[in-house]
């Protein structure tokens, strides 16, 4: 009876430890993240996925405090081990001029109207190497800036850093696969960004010869 009682426990705190679907995304006004999930089935930033298979993600801009987007800039990177990427779709009749699937110099011939959750991009990520589970959002390698950071253009003439979600407090905004059990400290746990590797079909099977 007292196992019982204990596993139910176990159970319930387990239950209420998940996130609600209004808690899935993150809550401060303007951010930018990376998530997995637009169908409130799971913990957004995270996929679970495994190595050889094509993994759906969404870059996402959550609680804007601005009503209109004219552009943006943005890259996605991963903390360590080699990351891949088939093909990106940009919403809202946007056009990505960066000439990589996984950096994005996005204009939009009339500014898109933001909501809470504005989907931005869908981008096919190819997961290859364990240890590229780790990614973070950064700034393109030709930034309109000199800013590390994805940048926003709430007006033309203005753009502007944005931050991006945490999912753990060395910058990692969503993981692939295991990159939980990350210490808070040092930051830089998962170690220094690698270049991004632009990637098409014929080299993708090259990657295997």
């Amino acid at each position: 009876m007292r196992a019982s009682m204990i596993t139910l426990l176990v159970a319930i705190g387990l239950l209420l430890a998940q996130p609600a679907p209004g808690d899935i995304y993150d809550p401060e006004p303007n951010k930018l993240g990376i998530y997995f999930d637009l169908e409130f089935e799971g913990w957004y930033p995270c996929a679970s996925a495994t190595v050889g298979t094509m993994v759906t993600a969404y870059i996402i801009l959550t609680n804007p405090t601005f009503g209109t987007l004219h552009r943006w800039e943005a890259a996605i990177r991963s903390t360590d081990g080699l990351l891949l990427s088939t093909s990106e779709s940009i919403e809202g009749g946007g056009v990505n001029t960066s000439g990589s699937t996984l950096e994005f110099v996005v204009s939009y011939d009339a500014p898109i109207a933001t909501e809470p959750v504005t989907v931005l991009a869908t981008v096919q990520l190819f997961f290859i190497d364990l240890s590229a589970s780790c990614l973070i959002l950064t700034g393109v390698s030709n930034p309109s800036l000199p800013e590390d950071l994805p940048l926003v253009w709430p007006e033309v003439e203005n753009p502007t850093v944005i931050q991006t979600t945490e999912l753990y407090s060395n910058g990692v905004v969503a993981s692939l696969w295991y990159c939980g059990g990350l210490p808070e400290s040092p930051p830089d746990h998962c170690g220094q960004v690698v270049g991004v590797v632009k990637q098409n079909w014929g080299t993708l099977k090259s990657t295997y010869r």
